[in-house]
């Protein structure tokens, strides 16, 4: 399950890695987030959204779950992480790529970057005034707070990007955790 799809363009890529049919392949977001909006119903994976901070499947349902830049946003995040954890199976994993931020200037940067996506790509031309909630850790951070609730860090590292100066601006890392 992908949490946090969007638009699903990051599902199918990974479900197509993983050799995942439709029918295995899930992913949730919440209702009102970016332009997906119109189109979540036509996203060709099992969809449902996460309504008041909750996912709606049973308890460990699946094998691995993914969350690509979507923690950072969850003004509740550590409940959210222990509802993440209870749809993941024991043995299962969670695959986390967020931002990893250690000082003022990294975290400038995120803002930035959001801002301008907000702006122009999702045309919220009130974001400077009303931003929405935003809270980065580095990624030894994220690695205690995965450990705080029944994970175990499996390998987590910064990714490269291979543009030409191999800068990372965002310093945006992934990060394998195994439920325990």
């Amino acid at each position: 399950m992908d949490v946090g799809c969007g638009n699903g363009i990051k599902t199918k890529k990974l479900s197509t890695a993983l050799k995942l049919e439709k029918e295995n392949t899930y992913c949730t977001d919440i209702e009102n987030w970016g332009p997906y909006e119109k189109n979540k119903d036509n996203i060709p994976f099992q969809f449902k959204y996460i309504v008041d901070g909750k996912l709606d499947y049973p308890d460990n349902t699946f094998d691995i779950v993914s969350c690509f830049y979507t923690l950072h946003h969850i003004p509740k995040m550590e409940d959210f992480i222990k509802e993440i954890n209870r749809v993941i199976k024991p043995g299962g994993y969670l695959i986390l790529v967020e931002h990893s931020i250690y000082t003022d200037y990294d975290r400038l940067l995120v803002n930035i970057q959001h801002m301008l996506y907000k702006v122009f790509y999702d045309s919220k031309k009130d974001y400077i005034n009303n931003p929405d909630y935003i809270y980065c850790y580095n990624m030894y951070e994220w690695n205690y707070i995965m450990t705080q609730n029944n994970f175990t860090v499996e390998d987590t590292n910064i990714l490269s990007f291979g543009n030409e100066f191999n800068i990372n601006y965002d310093n945006t890392f992934y990060g394998f955790y195994e439920k325990k």
